[in-house]
């Protein structure tokens, strides 16, 4: 009979950090392709509604992820046994 798996911690902060920072910049990418048209002047680019839904949400999405990216990089990393978070040098 097998033994059941040790359940695991949570894993490194900074590797789902640089997930979200990779998919900030694909959405980045993709809103890149949608609005070349435009900086370009190429008159057979998407319309303006579909231009405006793309930057709310391809260019916000990218801004959003970016931004929580950048926040869990920049986070200390947590240390075993300090869950409470409190001073080692308590009295």
């Amino acid at each position: 009979m097998a033994k059941p798996e040790t359940p695991r911690g949570p894993g490194n902060p900074r590797v789902r950090a640089g997930f979200y920072g990779m998919a900030a910049l694909y959405l980045a990418y993709l809103y890149y392709q949608l609005a070349e048209p435009f900086f370009k002047g190429d008159p057979t680019g998407p319309p303006l509604l579909a231009f405006g839904l793309g930057t709310v949400v391809l260019g916000g999405g990218a801004v959003v992820l970016g931004l929580l990216a950048w926040k869990m990089y920049r986070a200390p990393a947590e240390k075993d046994g300090e869950e409470d978070g409190g001073d080692s040098n308590k009295v």
